[in-house]
């Protein structure tokens, strides 16, 4: 009920989960990214945008 709520997809929970395992998919090791590893959401939209 509580994750999800404060981004784009408030309405669609779903549609969140999915883009969370999209990104989780689709991470590239050249990227600077790796699966297993924690980063800041700045670290990762810095990244990923």
């Amino acid at each position: 009920m509580k994750h999800g709520t404060c981004s784009d997809f408030a309405q669609h929970p779903l549609s969140y989960f999915q883009s969370a395992i999209q990104l989780r998919t689709n991470l590239n090791p050249a990227m600077g990214l790796t699966r297993g590893s924690t980063y800041t959401v700045r670290r990762v939209t810095d990244t990923v945008f």
